[in-house]
């Protein structure tokens, strides 16, 4: 029979070889634990902090500018535009009264020749020549500057455009930059598994 003092000293070696023995026979699984609630906060954070990075164009301000500028010189265009073309209407309508005045001048004579209407036809049709002429020069006038508008829009729109394709190159750039981070914390995440499952 073994002594009372020999039976404590077994027991603990008995324990310490069945501890040592169920390391080898069970895997290591913490790398496989859930992550903790402090784990998923720094990694959720993390993402937040990718995911927040707006694209934030410097220049913006400056696009907003040269965008209203542009529109103002449309609308200017179009007024001027407007105005040509409401001047050559009122010639149009000039051109129908002289051809009406001419009709006139001729039922005059194949009616029987009355010197009155004659003469008051031919002072009429004065009046429409010297109306006829002032619209002509406004008309004149108004073409060119339809064309001066026309070249301002030119400048604005090209002005415009300028910062507009300096805004789409830095859109590029930015999402080009999200790509490079997201593949550096997927290469980042694989690498810190494989470490913790090899250790």
């Amino acid at each position: 029979m073994l002594s009372k003092n020999i039976l404590p000293r077994l027991n603990f070696l008995k324990n310490k070889k069945k501890k040592s023995l169920s390391f080898l026979l069970v895997p290591d699984k913490s790398w496989a634990k859930k992550p903790t609630k402090q784990s998923k906060k720094t990694g959720n954070s993390q993402f937040k902090t990718l995911m927040a990075k707006k694209f934030k164009f410097k220049l913006a301000s400056i696009l907003k500018y040269r965008k209203i500028m542009k529109e103002q010189q449309e609308a200017k265009l179009a007024q001027a535009q407007f105005a040509k073309m409401q001047t050559e209407e009122d010639i149009q309508a000039i051109d129908n009264k002289r051809h009406q005045t001419y009709q006139a001048l001729a039922s005059n004579l194949e009616t029987g020749f009355n010197l009155q209407d004659q003469l008051n036809h031919e002072s009429f049709n004065k009046v429409l020549l010297y109306d006829k002429s002032k619209e002509k020069a406004r008309l004149a006038k108004r073409i060119k500057a339809v064309e001066f508008e026309q070249a301002k829009l030119i400048r604005k729109h090209m002005d415009f455009k300028s910062i507009e394709k300096l805004e789409d190159q830095a859109k590029k750039l930015h999402q080009k930059e999200l790509l490079e981070q997201e593949m550096k914390q997927l290469d980042d995440l694989v690498n810190t598994r494989h470490r913790v499952k090899n250790y």
